[in-house]
This record gives C-alpha cells, sequence and structure tokens, in this order.
C-alpha cells in the first residue's frame, strides 16, 4: 500500500457543550491478517516534541533500523541500513539514549515515522524529549514489549504495514470514543467502610462520543451497565439520542451509579456502549470501552487491581532530565478521607533498565497533611507537615511487583482534610511503576478539585505527568472507630517479644481487651500469609505459633471488637 502522509485541516470543531473535539488518534496494523486490528500506545506529541499525530495521518511498511556501530536496532546512532529506512517507518527498541536522540536518528535516515518498543513488560510509557527531540519533526510512538515481540515478528517475516494518527475523516461512518473520554470512578479502589458510608460512593456515568467519519451520524445514544460477576447492578441508556454532525461530538449524561444496599467486597465491571440507528460503523474496535472499579478491604488506589485484587501488572517511567532522585504522591482529598480512616502502610511497584537490579534498593515512603491554599492549583514545601513515615529495603530483585512499606506510627486521618501519600525514589535506572490503562481526564472534569498525581523533581508539578500516567501507588488503610489518643495509648501498650521471633510470639494485653480479635499477617508484598479470629477475653497475653510462616519480615494487624486496631512489625527468624 502507498505511503500516505495526509495533513487533515477539515475536523476541528466545538461539540454540543463548547468543548474542542479531540481527535481520535490510532495505531492499527493493516498487514499482515493475522495482526491486523488496533494496538495501544504512546507518542510523543503529548510532551511537545516530535510529529503531530493529532493533524498527520501516516501509513507505510515497517522496517527494523539497524545501528552502524553496533548489531542492535536502538537507534542510538546513525542507520547502517538508511536507503532501507527512507519512505518507510522505522521500528527500534527503546534504552541507552534518550528517545529524542533515536527519533531523530531515523528521520535523519528518511523515515516517515518512528515505532519504539518498550524494553520492559508492562503497557507503553510517556517518552520525554530529551537533549535533541525538538530537531524532530516526524510521529513517533510507543508500544508495549508483548505486542513488540509480535510486531517484530511480522517484521521478520516480510511485512508489516502500520497506520498511525487521526483516522478523523479515514472512514465514512466512524462513531467511537477512548479511554479519556468516558467519566470512570474517582478511585479504582475504595475501601469499603468508605464506599458504604452515605454519598461516599457514587459514579456520575456518562462521556463524549465522537463522529470521527464523513457523514452525519443519526440517533446516536450512550448506555452503561455495571456487572459484580454475573450480576448486572446497573444497566442505563441516554434518555435521548441525538444527531451528531461530522467531526463534532456529543456528551451524553447517565443517571448516577450508587452501590446497591448489601454491596460486596470485589470487582465491578463498567461497560460503556455506543448505539446509533444510521449506517453501520466502519470501524467498530472503539464503540465499546470496559472499565472498572473495586470495593476493597483496605485499599485506596487510583491505579487498577486485577479480579483478586492486587495490583494489576505496570509499566514504568520517570521524570527525564538526570535527576537522579524524585518523589510520586497520591491525593487522599476530603472525599476520601474520614475520621474512621487510618493509614498504616504505602505500596509501590519498581522496575529498572540498563541491568540495575533492585536487590537491596532503600525506598522511603512519606504521609503527609497538606494544607492546601491555593485549591489544588499547586504546591509548596511550607504546605506539608509531615505525620509518618516508612521505609522498604528490597529483599530481591522484585521487577514490577508490588511491595509495601509499613508506616512508623500508624496515622488517623481526619475529616475533611487532604492528606499526600508520596514515595521517595532514588536510582537514574530506577522508574516508579504506572498504569496507562486508565485516564481520568473526563473524571477530573466531573471532579474540578482534584489533582491527582503530584511529582517532585527539581519542584513540584501538581499534575504529574496527566491524567492517563497513573502512579501504581496503592494507600493501605483500616478502620478505626476510636479516637485518636485511646487508639495511641492502646497501641503503644502492646510491644510483642521475642522479637525476632522463631516458632512463637508472644503479644500481651494486660486485660485491656475483651471479645475476639481478627488477626492478620502480611508479608512485605502486603500478600496475606495469616487470617485468624482468637478469643482473648481478659486474657493478659495470646501467643502466635509462627512455625508455618517462613523466615522473613512481617507486619502484625490486630483488631477487636471495639473497632481499635494495633499493628507492629515482626521478624521471623528460624
Amino acid at each position: 500500500m502507498k505511503l500516505k502522509l495526509l495533513a487533515l485541516i477539515a475536523f476541528v470543531a466545538i461539540n454540543l457543550l463548547g468543548k474542542t473535539s479531540d481527535a481520535q488518534v490510532i495505531f492499527y496494523v493493516e498487514a499482515p491478517a493475522n495482526n491486523i486490528g488496533s494496538y495501544n500506545f504512546t507518542y510523543s506529541f503529548t510532551s511537545q516534541w516530535g510529529g503531530d499525530l493529532m493533524i498527520t495521518q501516516v501509513q507505510a511498511p515497517v522496517v527494523l533500523l539497524r545501528d552502524a556501530n553496533v548489531a542492535d536496532s536502538l537507534g542510538c546512532s546513525a542507520a547502517a541500513n538508511g536507503s532501507l529506512i527512507a519512505g518507510n517507518i522505522a521500528m527500534l527498541y527503546r534504552g541507552d539514549c534518550e528517545f529524542g536522540m533515536k527519533a531523530l536518528n531515523a528521520e535523519n535516515a528518511g523515515a516517515v515515522g518512528v515505532i519504539i518498543i518498550n524494553n520492559i513488560p508492562g503497557e507503553p510509557v510517556g517518552m520525554g524529549i530529551g537533549a535533541v527531540g525538538a530537531q524532530v519533526t516526524i510521529p513517533v510512538v510507543m508500544i508495549s514489549e508483548a505486542n513488540g515481540a509480535l510486531l517484530r515478528a511480522a517484521v521478520d517475516a516480510g511485512t508489516l504495514e502500520v497506520f498511525m494518527g487521526n483516522k478523523t475523516g479515514y472512514y465514512q461512518d466512524d462513531l467511537g470514543f477512548y479511554k479519556k473520554d468516558v467519566v470512570l470512578a474517582r478511585n479504582y479502589s475504595t475501601p469499603e467502610y468508605v464506599a458504604s458510608h452515605a454519598n461516599h460512593f457514587e459514579i456520575p456515568l456518562g462521556g463524549f462520543v465522537f463522529n470521527f467519519g464523513t457523514n452525519n451520524a443519526i440517533g446516536v445514544r450512550l448506555s452503561a451497565e455495571v456487572t459484580s460477576g454475573t450480576n448486572v447492578v446497573y444497566s442505563e441508556s441516554a434518555s435521548a439520542s441525538v444527531n451528531i454532525i461530522s467531526g463534532d461530538s456529543a456528551f451524553f449524561t447517565l443517571p448516577k451509579f450508587t452501590l446497591p444496599p448489601g454491596t460486596n467486597v470485589g470487582h465491578y465491571t463498567v461497560k460503556y456502549s455506543i448505539v446509533s440507528d444510521g449506517a453501520n460503523d466502519e470501524f467498530p474496535d472503539d464503540n465499546e470501552l470496559t472499565t472498572g472499579f473495586y470495593i476493597h478491604e483496605s485499599y485506596l488506589t487510583k491505579s487498577s487491581l486485577d479480579q483478586s485484587g492486587m495490583p494489576g501488572q505496570t509499566s514504568g517511567t520517570r521524570p527525564g532530565g538526570g535527576a537522579a532522585q524524585y518523589t510520586w504522591c497520591l491525593i487522599i482529598d476530603e472525599k476520601d478521607a474520614t475520621k474512621n480512616m487510618e493509614v498504616n502502610a504505602i505500596g509501590f511497584n519498581l522496575v529498572s533498565n540498563n541491568n540495575f537490579s533492585l536487590l537491596n534498593l532503600p525506598v522511603s515512603v512519606d504521609l503527609f497533611h497538606w494544607d492546601d491554599q491555593t485549591n489544588g492549583t499547586s504546591i509548596d514545601d511550607n504546605q506539608l507537615l509531615l505525620l509518618s513515615d516508612g521505609f522498604y529495603d528490597y529483599v530481591a530483585d522484585l521487577q514490577g511487583e508490588h511491595v509495601y512499606a509499613e508506616l512508623t506510627d500508624v496515622i488517623q486521618l481526619e475529616a475533611n482534610k487532604k492528606y499526600l501519600a508520596c514515595v521517595n525514589i532514588n536510582g537514574a535506572d530506577v522508574f516508579m511503576g504506572v498504569d496507562n490503562s486508565l485516564d481520568y481526564k473526563t473524571t477530573r472534569l466531573e471532579n474540578k478539585n482534584e489533582f491527582y498525581y503530584p511529582l517532585l523533581s527539581s519542584q513540584w508539578f501538581i499534575g504529574g505527568f496527566g491524567t492517563g500516567t497513573v502512579p501504581a501507588i496503592v494507600v493501605r488503610t483500616a478502620e478505626n472507630t476510636v479516637g485518636i489518643e485511646e487508639v495511641k495509648a492502646e497501641r503503644n501498650a502492646i510491644v510483642p517479644y521475642p522479637n525476632p521471633a522463631q516458632y512463637n510470639i508472644n503479644i500481651p494485653l494486660n486485660g485491656l481487651q475483651a471479645g475476639m480479635v481478627d488477626l492478620q499477617v502480611f508479608d512485605l508484598s502486603g500478600r496475606i500469609v495469616r487470617s485468624e479470629k482468637v478469643n482473648v477475653s481478659n486474657s493478659k497475653m495470646f501467643t502466635v505459633n509462627t512455625s508455618d510462616i517462613e523466615s522473613g519480615a512481617y507486619f502484625f494487624r490486630l483488631q477487636f471488637e471495639d473497632k481499635s486496631v494495633s499493628s507492629f512489625p515482626v521478624v521471623i527468624s528460624k
């Protein structure tokens, strides 16, 4: 198929609500047949460099770029196969040099576009401009390591043709939306005791539908369905259909979703669907969008959890510019902070490149009260009061695995205040795990005062890398209905021994507690290794048998019948 390099000039419009229509940028394999379809990607112009795919379409064969000085495909030096690259899309790999350098070397060889394959598991990430990225004029995209392996095989077999760019006007009948266009739950995971309170959990479901086709669309509607397992707990459509002219869009408001009585802990799936009375859609890939949320026993996070309630696989990113140290935070805002929430740990996952091992890497975490005096428009260190900190030392090279740093002091939050849960990373080759499967752009329109992921790298960036690069930070909480001073006094009264323990550990109670206690033991990855109920009525002590627990560091959590909680670290050494 011939190369197409088309400038789009006719399809920028104002929609029914006065919002500038967002172009639909796609990465679509045209051949071979077994690879045809859309693939998830990121592109450079979101970081203000390279060709703008919002106003460009490129369709061409893909050729693997070979470096001149070494037999690889990193693109860190001039292309050795420039005659093959010219007029085609260059494929190369992430690693060893800046994205801008890779793209510039491909462009200098005559490439009309660049595909960068991620070099670590997980989704593609944002790409910084670097020192020479401003010189790049062709479009640059990144795809995941897994998809890169599939498409590299097609290149090696002889044929891979790709379309990347704005598909607006490419088809006659084409409605669609993308992950950023629909309203999501404010948090992917909300603790059960928060969600069950009146007005604490509702989703104003809705979203934008775009007409990317050249024909006007008639009778367009948006619907949404929420399921818990096999049970449909919500099914609604927009009250009226609308006609959407070519290049325009409409926002559909659906009835709010609220949790039904007796809500169960677990995963909920949200499926948005576009329906039209007009002609069949020529590009139906973007007519349905599935997302979700989780009601969890204790986790508060913006990043996704899998069906079992564990943080999903992520990719990694970090600030550019060579700074080795940076801090990334998750906001706990007034809608989440309640007087019965206490925070006991902050979780995260890291990945690295250049064969850097995470073994023995120290990572610190901080929990701040944020005295927000600018309504979320900026952060100043003078607004932050440190409440507690914690540390995690990597005991193995746990690339991409979620771990938890226990806070030195468990902190009970106060209602109507903002907090920052922050992870401090030190290492030029260390990347924060991020979730690129979600984008809170439209959700943020519904929650205007929320600024999700502040990032500190020489200065504060209130929005981090944007609404679509979600740090995989998990705040582990617990419900507590006892006064703050009572909690502190009770917690300080419990000092287990021996610690380190071998086969038994004694937990003194001094007769202060009565009834049943829920005991949970967590390993450093946050996995529960022991969960049981124990009757401690008027006991001075109870003993936990640890013979079946492997050597290592653990976190014991006790919740008593009056909802008070005591938490402490324990080392098992055999």
